[in-house]
């Protein structure tokens, strides 16, 4: 005998058997955002923010915490310095020399320069070495 009531059980078992199948799809792929959030709060910490700001990318807002917005603000504006920085210093440097950035005499006298190749950034620190220093 086929009753309605049957037919609305067997709708139920297949939606409770849908749900379970997307919770354990879900609960992976929340898995995954979960790690990646306590990775890039991880590397934040160690002042890796620009590590942690490419973990955050692509997460839902929803799961973000206050926490993982300050990260993407900060690493916007140390990408925006970082960039301001490194264009100045490839235009001025005219096709791969050092940089001058400063000298500082005193007991120590030294030179600094900069040079930006290949998205890096070099530095070479110039000073006397006592010749008492040195082992013929």
């Amino acid at each position: 005998e086929h009753t309605h009531e049957n037919d609305v059980t067997t709708d139920v078992e297949k939606n409770v058997a849908a749900a379970k199948l997307e919770a354990e799809e879900n609960g992976h792929h929340t898995t995954e955002i979960l790690n990646r959030l306590d990775r890039a709060r991880i590397l934040a910490n160690d002042d890796k923010l620009l590590l942690a700001a490419n973990l955050l990318h692509g997460i839902d807002e929803k799961h973000l915490q206050p926490i993982h917005h300050d990260i993407l603000k900060e690493a916007a504006i140390f990408n925006i310095i970082l960039e301001d920085s490194t264009t100045s210093l490839d235009r001025d440097n005219d096709g791969g020399g050092w940089v001058k950035q400063g000298d500082h005499t005193g007991r120590h006298n030294f030179s600094m320069y900069y040079k930006l190749k290949d998205k890096q950034l070099y530095c070479r620190l110039e000073t006397v070495v006592h010749s008492k220093l040195l082992v013929p």
